[in-house]
């Protein structure tokens, strides 16, 4: 959960600094970096979510207190959420409403090629493993096929030579 805690406080760092920018009138596509900032903490908060939870189907809830844990979850998420609604409205404030929606957009399209390549990714993996499990197959049939030919050659030349 402090990874969590570490992102949130990087979020909402950037989005201070993103308003107060705001209201002393610059233009929020001039601190795309601080949106950006804002935005990567964001997947960080998500992608130490994924870990924790793996962590947890993995290893379970022993430790520390599972209601803590959830309320720091929960909220800092939420309060993430309310953070990223406000930005969209600073862009729409300023006009920006369609650069907004091309924003979003693009987000949408990037996450589904990024899904997509992680499913050929998994699927390729998958693959080279069954290839990996046939070619073993076929060795271990090689082989006994060929110990069982060199039994019955034995065999015979053991019963030829009496």
């Amino acid at each position: 959960m402090i990874e969590v805690a570490v992102a949130a406080q990087a979020a909402f760092k950037a989005y201070t600094i993103l308003k107060a920018g705001v209201d002393r009138g610059k233009e929020i596509g001039e601190m795309r970096s601080t949106v950006r900032q804002f935005f990567d903490a964001k997947q960080d908060i998500n992608e130490a979510v994924k870990k924790e939870e793996k962590r947890q189907a993995k290893y379970g809830l022993e430790e520390g207190s599972t209601l803590g844990e959830a309320i720091d979850y929960i909220e800092e998420q939420e309060a993430v959420a309310k953070l990223e609604h406000k930005i969209k409205w600073m862009y729409i404030d300023q006009g920006k409403s369609a650069t907004w929606a091309k924003i979003v957009a693009e987000n949408n399209r990037r996450q589904r090629q990024r899904a997509l390549k992680s499913k050929m990714r998994l699927n390729k993996n998958n693959a080279d493993a069954e290839l990996m499990k046939v070619v073993f197959l076929v060795f271990v049939f090689i082989g006994l096929g060929v110990g069982a030919i060199a039994a019955i050659l034995l065999l015979i030349f053991n019963l030829s030579a009496e």
